[in-house]
């Protein structure tokens, strides 16, 4: 990112003293929360934006998750690439998916043993797909 983006950026972003806590965005948000910037004539994510001044270019399709699960932070330390899989399991983990939270996945796992995946995801109320991605992350 140029200075002259760069510096656009972080004049949108609250840096605390301490700069291991989270870095606000504070600037527009998507419908889901995130913050968005406009960089060279295309609407990016913030943390995504972050995450490749400081690390670089972000490879295919992955994912800029935050380990803290704030959506407004862009603090590079709390930022790290992964799949659609990690960010379920880090819903599931902050308890951010409705129905699903550690006591339920072991009751998936169980039921795997013995049920398909369609019948288990009648049981637990979530979709096969759901129900077939956390089987997936912990195989």
């Amino acid at each position: 990112m140029d200075d002259e983006n760069a510096n656009r950026f972080f004049s949108k972003v609250d840096i605390p003293d301490d700069e291991n806590n989270c870095w606000n965005w504070l600037a527009s948000t998507n419908k889901y929360g995130y913050g968005q910037f406009s960089y060279n004539g295309t609407m990016c994510r913030a943390n995504r934006v972050s995450y490749e001044h400081f690390y670089g270019d972000i490879e295919g399709d992955q994912l800029v998750r935050h380990t803290c699960h704030n959506r407004k932070c862009v603090n590079p330390r709390h930022l790290e690439l992964g799949d659609h899989i990690d960010n379920r399991q880090d819903a599931i983990e902050a308890g951010r998916m409705p129905g699903i939270n550690k006591e339920t996945i072991k009751k998936i796992k169980s039921l795997a043993r013995t049920t398909s995946h369609y019948k288990i995801s009648l049981i637990i109320g979530v979709s096969r797909r759901a129900i077939d991605k956390i089987l997936r992350k912990d195989s």
